[in-house]
């Protein structure tokens, strides 16, 4: 992580932007450290008025404690000076095995990732170059690489995982790379299979959307991936599941966009189920489909006789769907709600994670933090401060509309339903 503060350790920073900025990185990072780095943020109820929170002073005692002062170990002058020392006494002895040992401190594992035009670059801890590979085409955006790093096959070398987002995704889709630690691209998970509905066919141009990395089923020692994929054009989406080795063990066809895509051991069996969120055209709603990934497989059932029913396909593998309500103004204004982040929660002592729902197409309007326990089970509902306020704005527009309160939480709590399969 590469964060800085901006001095002012009195603020009380109140959206995840504020928090951003104050840490240096996007907002979308900052969600990021919260639920991998427990970033110390506060989620408070609508009687508080607020969404999230966090004091500058906690995020200055967070940074203290995750990125630690650079000892000598850290220091790669000290390093660099150590390893001619080390290389001259190996020479003189005849030996070559310490200017191999000094390369290997110099030179350390990927851990973070940019791009800029159609370069990659892939740096270690201590921000030192790793490796750099030119690609064919040029990224679009080149300010968040999207990256993730895992020993996925065991071997003790890191690979590194990155979007493929080009200027020629219209065509082609946006694929997730796989990249070994010496820079050369081992596989890529790209959905090419030709899909209909009871009208269309569908071309196979599927954009990355998210993606998972998580223990094998098979062989803790290594890690798999879940990727979740959106058609370009239309509504269609996949779940593509990929062993250690590229190697695909399983798909999932669904009707509406899955957004996002989280792995977690819900039932604590030691297997971790895959959870993708998105929204369902079955019944215009917001969506979690939790799969195991032993058993992906097959396309969600739509009501008989639904023209956005996937074709020449299995019933899907779903161990449960979790449908979420929506408020009042919701079923006003729009078509349907949807899944927008995934990810933990800030209290994990029950296993519990979180899913922010947006209840209108323009995301910045307003959305719900709703906190799942593991057994699907729902634990709180919060609004966010911005979904207030698009209820209070309306207070002035439609005298049929009430102010957001307890008896829309109390709704949306009835109208939450796991089905399990």
């Amino acid at each position: 992580m590469n964060v800085a503060g901006t001095g002012n350790t009195e603020r009380e920073l109140t959206s995840w932007k504020e928090i951003g900025e104050y840490l240096g990185v996007s907002a979308r990072t900052a969600q990021r450290y919260e639920a991998e780095f427990r970033l110390p943020v506060r989620r408070l109820g609508i009687d508080k008025g607020r969404g999230v929170s966090a004091s500058a002073k906690d995020l200055e005692e967070w940074k203290r404690k995750n990125i630690a002062p650079r000892g000598w170990w850290q220091d790669a002058r000290f390093l660099r000076r150590y390893g001619i020392g080390v290389t001259l006494v190996a020479l003189a002895l005849g030996g070559y095995v310490a200017w191999d040992l000094v390369r290997i401190v110099q030179r350390g594992q990927p851990r973070h990732a940019y791009w800029v035009g159609s370069t990659l670059t892939v740096t270690d801890a201590r921000g030192e170059v790793v490796w750099r590979k030119l690609f064919d085409e040029r990224v679009l955006d080149s300010r968040d690489a999207l990256e993730r790093h895992a020993d996925l096959d065991g071997d003790g070398a890191v690979e590194t995982l990155v979007p493929f987002l080009t200027e020629l995704r219209d065509e082609k889709g946006a694929p997730l790379l796989c990249i070994s630690a010496k820079g050369k691209e081992l596989w890529r998970i790209e959905p090419r299979r030709r899909v209909s509905d009871r009208k269309t066919t569908f071309s196979p141009v599927y954009v990355l959307r998210d993606y998972s990395i998580f223990p094998s089923p098979e062989d803790k020692s290594k890690n798999w991936v879940a990727a979740v994929f959106v058609h370009h054009y239309e509504y269609p989406s996949v779940v593509v599941v990929v062993d250690e080795g590229g190697r695909q063990r399983g798909e999932y066809w669904h009707s509406g966009h899955l957004n996002r895509v989280l792995a977690r051991d819900l039932n604590g069996d030691g297997i971790w189920e895959i959870v993708g969120a998105g929204v369902s055209h079955a019944r215009e709603r917001a969506v979690l489909v939790v799969l195991d990934p032993r058993n992906v497989r097959g396309t969600a059932a739509l009501p008989e006789g639904h023209e956005r029913q996937l074709q020449a396909m299995e019933a899907g593998s779903e161990k449960a769907v979790v449908y979420f309500g929506r408020t009042r103004l919701s079923e006003r204004l729009e078509r349907f709600n949807f899944c927008t982040w995934l990810g933990g929660s800030t209290d994990a002592n029950d296993g519990s994670f979180q899913v922010n729902v947006s209840e209108f197409l323009d995301e910045g309007a307003g959305y719900l933090v709703y906190t799942i326990r593991r057994d699907l089970t729902l634990k709180s509902v919060v609004a966010s401060v911005a979904l207030e306020r698009t209820y209070r704005a309306r207070l002035t527009q439609d005298k049929g509309i009430k102010p957001f309160g307890e008896d829309e939480i109390e709704k949306l709590q009835k109208e939450y339903v796991v089905e399990r399969r």
